[in-house]
């Protein structure tokens, strides 16, 4: 599945100015999370209730058709961002962009993978 789908398929609340919030639901996943942290599909809870991404894979890996390094000027308020999660980042946070505007964007930075297996 490619980020901007992932991003389109999640049903959980949007997070902001944090990777995800709220309680272990069913599946001892986060309840809420933001644009970026809903990319990793397993998360860790630390001590003081803090929620990170378990980094088995880093999300170039999990993701490769998106071309992840570059500057970025943010179409709205054309600030500055090094790559594409940070401005994931920041569309969410600063901006309070939905998942599905994030996944628009998003695809503008799809490449196509070839399969070099086959």
């Amino acid at each position: 599945m490619k980020a901007s789908e992932v991003l389109r398929a999640e049903k959980r609340p949007q997070a902001f100015d944090g990777w995800a919030e709220g309680e272990p639901g069913p599946d001892g996943q986060p309840e809420r999370v933001c644009a970026a942290g809903c990319l990793w599909p397993k998360w860790m809870m630390l001590p003081g209730d803090k929620w990170v991404p378990d980094f088995v894979n880093e999300l170039p890996i999990l993701y490769p058709e998106i071309k992840w390094d570059g500057i970025i000027h943010c179409q709205v308020c054309f600030a500055l961002a090094v790559g594409v999660e940070e401005q994931i980042f920041h569309l969410n946070d600063e901006h309070r962009w939905t998942f599905g505007e994030i996944a628009d964007w998003l695809e503008t930075f799809e490449v196509e993978v070839v399969d070099a297996t086959h």
